[in-house]
C-alpha cells in the first residue's frame, strides 16, 4: 500500500496499522519535513493494529516541525486513534467512529521472559495516551478511562464534545 496521494503532502493511514504502515507513514513524515515545514494531511480510516507501529506513528507525528492534520474519514480505532491523538489538528467528517482502549497483550505467554517488559510498556503508554486525552480534552481522566474500558465508540459530534477532535467537518465539495 502507498500512503502517499496524488497531493504531495497528504498521507492515508488505512487498513491494519502495522509494521509496513508504519514505515511507510514515519518515512513519509520523515521526508516530507526535510522537503518543507508545509501543513502535512492525514486522512485515516483504519480499525487499528500493534501497539509498537502505533508507538512509532505517535512520536513521528509529534516529532514533525511541520504541522499534521488529522481527518477521520470513517474509523480512527485503536492503533489509529492513537495517531489522531498525536496531531497537531484533529478533525471528523460527520459520520467517523473513534475508540480507543488499552494495549492488550494478546500472543504474549505468562511464562515468556519478556512479559514483565511488555506489560510495562503498554501500563506506560496507556497512562500517556490517558494524560494526552485529558490534557488536550474536555472529559476527565476518569471518563476517558471508562469509555477505554468499556471500548466504547464515539461518533464524531461525541468526539468533539470530549475534546479529542477539534472540529467536525464536511466532507469536500
Amino acid at each position: 500500500m502507498n500512503v502517499l496521494t496524488a497531493h504531495p503532502r497528504t498521507l492515508i493511514l488505512s487498513g491494519d496499522c502495522d509494521t509496513d504502515q508504519q514505515e511507510q507513514i514515519c518515512g513519509a513524515l520523515i521526508r516530507l519535513n526535510l522537503a518543507s515545514d508545509d501543513d502535512i494531511t492525514l486522512y485515516i480510516d483504519s480499525n487499528g493494529g500493534g501497539i509498537y507501529p502505533a508507538i512509532h506513528i505517535y512520536d513521528a507525528i509529534k516529532e514533525s516541525r511541520a504541522p499534521v492534520y488529522g481527518i477521520v474519514i470513517g474509523k480512527a480505532v485503536s492503533a489509529a486513534f492513537v495517531a489522531l491523538l498525536a496531531c497537531h489538528n484533529r478533525a471528523a467528517f460527520p459520520h467517523a467512529m473513534l475508540m480507543y482502549h488499552a494495549p492488550t497483550l494478546a500472543g504474549i505467554r505468562l511464562d515468556d521472559e519478556d512479559f514483565e517488559h511488555q506489560l510495562t510498556t503498554r501500563r506506560t503508554f496507556h497512562d500517556i495516551m490517558l494524560s494526552e486525552l485529558v490534557r488536550r480534552g474536555n472529559a476527565s481522566r476518569a471518563q476517558f478511562e471508562q469509555w477505554s474500558r468499556e471500548e466504547r465508540y464515539l461518533n464524531a459530534h461525541e468526539a468533539l464534545e470530549a475534546g479529542i477532535l477539534d472540529q467536525v467537518t464536511r466532507p469536500w465539495p
